[in-house]
């Protein structure tokens, strides 16, 4: 296994102890205590007379036994504090000695940056190779060039495809026809996706004549000629001294290549991990992409909001929860697929977002997800909360239910009043752990299988039994299961977030949470 999966799973096996430790905590001072922690906040009452029973109880009992809640407050805060810089401590320690142990491609790599646009009929590759060595004194072995062909990847892709696998790009050439319903946008949106590109014999691509092939062979020439470079290229030294020797000796002062001055900085990403096709991107034109994957996120959020979640909020207000006159389980439903529904739609806008600001390395755009995608979680969380909160003050006035004070929760005029009350603590406690088990600990990853593995499969053999074209390495494409990345950080990230809400509502929810 490599560093990043070692990691990952470092990262799940400390969040195990951290939630075992801080359980075994809470249910140790629940048995030094009193058992009426584990109730206090969910004692159920079914009339009006039982909720003024446990309201007085409840406000009492949550008076008394305050102090255990602040005491394990303050343990796991200083524990989590404690932990967190020795398991950072660790992990670091753990990069940094796989990396040492092994030798990989990009301990011999610098990255080259600020170079100026070289056309493809110029000995790119040779002039850098020779100017880094002049300067330098190190031995060079090559020079990788980044070329800006975003705006022609596919063709490049196909040309590419074709000399590595002649058999796949002759069996694209098939005379059979697609069903008519075949091409439309939303099919040509998921190969896209997969990286599959079909052509028919009217593109051009036939390989059964040569004189097709011979033109398409010079427009691809053409093509390459006019590209430029982008401002970042790799410079591979003969070892990983050498390299980091040429890095110490060009310092602050650059490397001069056609009157622009470059920086020599050594590479801490593998090839793998390059997206070539945005190497042409600079930070100063990412700003206003970044400013649009905010907007992006952003909007989601208020579109789910304004479009699901108020006529959710409707619907629920218009029960008066007097009398028995309340929603039943089909609410509840409509509610977990609300959050789920939500986590779904978020997750997609996040990874648009984040793929769309076009960063020069796959880790790059994970951690912008991972921000991107757990700042929208929250959010949301945020606008869930309020809206539940809401949801359960007209639930409860419309029983009737009565402060400990003897005060009707209606009459309560400010909002710390409202909130802090007891009977307000005990339903947005009880929605709170609702919107964690089920909607976000469990049904998320029970859907998770079918959606991103199993679904994409079967939505594969589908497209290609349907089109003939869809052949050797377009079909092997078309069936590759995702693999994982560090985006997952984001789903445990926001379970834990949730997690500790919940000390905050209601104390009888916290041993279920954690378990």
């Amino acid at each position: 296994a490599g560093a990043g999966t070692m990691c990952f799973f470092r990262f799940q096996c400390a969040l195990l102890v951290w939630a075992a430790t801080l359980l075994g905590t809470w249910l140790l001072l629940v048995m030094m205590t009193s058992a009426d922690l584990l109730v206090l906040g969910n004692r159920p009452a079914k009339t009006p007379m039982a909720l003024c029973a446990v309201v007085g109880w409840g406000r009492q009992r949550q008076l008394e036994l305050l102090w255990v809640k602040v005491a394990w407050l303050a343990f796991a805060y200083i524990f989590s504090f404690v932990c967190a810089i020795v398991y950072a401590v660790q992990q670091t320690k753990l990069v940094h000695d796989i990396d040492a142990d092994n030798t990989t491609m990009s301990d011999f790599v610098a990255v080259i940056d600020g170079l100026p646009r070289m056309k493809g009929n110029e000995q790119v590759e040779s002039l850098i190779k020779e100017k880094v060595a002049q300067i330098t004194g190190e031995e060079v072995v090559g020079v990788s060039v980044a070329w800006d062909y975003k705006a022609h990847s596919h063709e490049i892709s196909d040309a590419v495809e074709s000399d590595v696998c002649p058999q796949a790009a002759d069996a694209g050439g098939s005379q059979t026809e697609p069903p008519r319903s075949f091409d439309t946008p939303i099919t040509n949106k998921i190969l896209e996706a997969w990286h599959v590109h079909i052509h028919d014999e009217h593109d051009g691509h036939d390989h059964d004549h040569g004189h097709g092939h011979e033109h398409a062979s010079r427009q691809m020439e053409d093509l390459l000629i006019n590209l430029e470079t982008c401002p970042v290229a790799f410079v591979v030294f003969g070892s990983e001294a050498g390299r980091d020797r040429a890095v110490t000796v060009v310092g602050g002062a650059g490397v001069e290549i056609h009157g622009s001055v470059c920086s020599l900085k050594a590479s801490t990403h593998e090839p793998r991990e390059i997206l070539w096709e945005n190497l042409a991107v600079t930070t100063a034109d990412r700003k206003m992409k970044h400013l649009k994957g905010v907007s992006l996120v952003l909007a989601s959020c208020m579109a789910w909001t304004v479009l699901l979640y108020l006529p959710y909020a409707y619907y629920m207000a218009s029960f008066s929860y007097a009398r028995g006159d309340e929603p039943g389980q089909f609410s509840e439903g409509i509610f977990i697929g609300l959050v789920v529904g939500s986590q779904i739609g978020l997750f997609v806008a996040s990874s648009m977002a984040a793929k769309q600001e076009q960063w020069h390395y796959e880790s790059d755009v994970q951690k912008m997800y991972t921000l991107y995608y757990n700042s929208a979680l929250i959010l949301n969380l945020a606008l869930d909360i309020v809206l539940q909160a809401y949801l359960s003050y007209i639930q409860m006035v419309g029983v009737g239910a009565h402060t400990a004070q003897g005060k009707p929760l209606g009459s309560l005029t400010r909002f710390q009043e409202i909130f802090e009350s007891y009977p307000m603590q005990k339903s947005v406690g009880s929605l709170l752990f609702k919107y964690c088990w089920p909607c976000t600990f469990f049904v998320p990853f029970l859907a998770e299988p079918f959606v991103a593995q199993l679904l994409p499969q079967h939505i594969g053999r589908l497209l290609i039994g349907a089109d003939p074209r869809i052949k050797g390495l377009n079909a092997v494409k078309a069936l590759e299961l995702s693999e994982m990345e560090q985006g997952r950080y984001a789903d445990v990230i926001f379970n834990v977030i949730l997690v500790c809400f919940i000390p905050f509502i209601a104390p009888a929810y916290m041993h279920m949470t954690f378990m």
